[in-house]
């Protein structure tokens, strides 16, 4: 083997190692936030999961626990940030929807209701849409292109075709769905203001409570230009209006 080969062999070793290590180190956390809250010490288990998450933990189970553990500490608005983001992970987690009624009951936060299509998308992750998408996209033109060329041309074909079509627009739907949900922030703090321009000494235009979502337009720097339900616009700070998708 050439020392060059070794190099790369040995560059992937330590890659492999470093990303083993880190991931048990992720898992240690994680066990040990769950030790925590069976125990009732609410503030340690959120500060190992958010441990867990630096050390590249993810997906939506950590993200549950994380916000039952600030729920737990009376952290409404982080707890609500953290259920969006556990649901933005895995929509089919019952748990987080339920949790997150509970907590908006009392706190008084609203929570949106998905209308009928909305459910239906709100079946399949992001991901999953982005999947369907694809497949029904090669699907329909396989059916539309490949019949024709082999003089096979049926109803059957023809039917196929836009039933792949139409799986193709769920796709796209479900994937323009959960980006908009993604595309949400979480006002969190004491006065999360927003101003006029991105700066930090701009005149604020709205004060907003603390909790409530806002839509993300655009993105600056450390800044967000945001759009509250009510249709106020303005650019906020990051640090005070986290992401659903991180």
């Amino acid at each position: 083997m050439s020392n060059f080969a070794k190099k790369i062999l040995l560059t992937l070793s330590a890659l492999l190692a470093g990303a083993l290590l880190e991931a048990q180190t992720a898992d240690e956390f994680f066990k040990l936030g769950n030790s925590a809250y069976k125990r009732g010490d609410y503030s340690a288990a959120a500060e190992n999961y958010l441990e867990s998450r630096k050390a590249g933990g993810g997906g939506a189970e950590l993200f549950y626990n994380i916000a039952n553990a600030y729920a737990k500490l009376g952290k409404a608005s982080l707890a609500q940030l953290y259920y969006l983001r556990s649901i933005y992970e895995n929509p089919r987690l019952r748990e987080s929807y339920a949790n997150l009624d509970v907590l908006a009951k009392n706190s008084n936060f609203e929570v949106e209701r998905a209308d009928a299509i909305e459910s239906v998308l709100a079946e399949l992750s992001e991901s999953e849409w982005v999947v369907v998408a694809v497949c029904a996209f090669w699907g329909a033109l396989l059916f539309a292109i490949l019949p024709p060329l082999y003089n096979k041309r049926s109803a059957a074909f023809v039917f196929l075709s836009i039933i792949s079509l139409l799986f193709f627009c769920s796709g796209v739907a479900g994937t323009l769905y959960w980006r908009a949900f993604g595309n949400r922030a979480v006002a969190v703090g004491e006065n999360p203001s927003v101003r006029i321009s991105p700066t930090p000494d701009a005149p604020v235009s709205a004060i907003l409570a603390d909790g409530q979502i806002v839509d993300i337009l655009k993105r600056r720097g450390n800044y967000l230009y945001v759009e509250t339900k009510n249709g106020k616009r303005g650019w906020a700070e990051r640090s005070q209006f986290p992401s659903v998708a991180e």
